[in-house]
Order: C-alpha cells, then sequence, then structure tokens
C-alpha cells in the first residue's frame, strides 16, 4: 500500500529534478549564445546526478531510494560534495 508519506517524499524528489532539468534547459536554450554558461550548467547537472548515484544525499533522498540508503548527510555536507566534485569538472 502506498503511503501519503511515500507520495510526498516521491513528489519532492520529481521536483528536485524537474529544477535541475530546468536549470539545464535555461542554460542551453536561453543562453545557448553563451557556451561557457551552458557548459557550466551541464557540469553543475551531471556532478549532482554523480553524488547521488555515488550514494551521497541528504536523508529525504534516503527515504525513496531503491535499494534503500544506509547513510545521509546534511544540506551543508551535500552541497560540499557536489561543490568537490564539480571543483574537478572546471
Amino acid at each position: 500500500m502506498v503511503s501519503k508519506r511515500m507520495i510526498i517524499q516521491e513528489e519532492k524528489i520529481l521536483y528536485f529534478w524537474l529544477i535541475l532539468g530546468r536549470m539545464s534547459e535555461v542554460a542551453t536554450t536561453a543562453l545557448d549564445s553563451t557556451p561557457a554558461v551552458s557548459d557550466f550548467a551541464r557540469k553543475v547537472e551531471a556532478s549532482v546526478i554523480e553524488t547521488i548515484e555515488e550514494g551521497t544525499m541528504t536523508k529525504d533522498l534516503t527515504l525513496v531510494c531503491d535499494p534503500p540508503a544506509e547513510g545521509f548527510v546534511t544540506t551543508e555536507g551535500f552541497i560540499k560534495a557536489v561543490r568537490t566534485r564539480l571543483e574537478r569538472k572546471l
């Protein structure tokens, strides 16, 4: 049975991905004449996705992972992990 809590958690993740997708879309369409900005947006998006796939995520994301994630970091810890990965790409 699907609980209201599970639905809310899934909505949060979908919202997160929509924001990322929108960032990428804006960078690649509206700012296409600025390749450096488009490139940066793609690197930010890739850094976030890779960080999550690596298993570093906030508690709200661990609750909806399949298989369930064992640990989590604070929002600040997540941002630092994304920053570290992004710095390697730049």
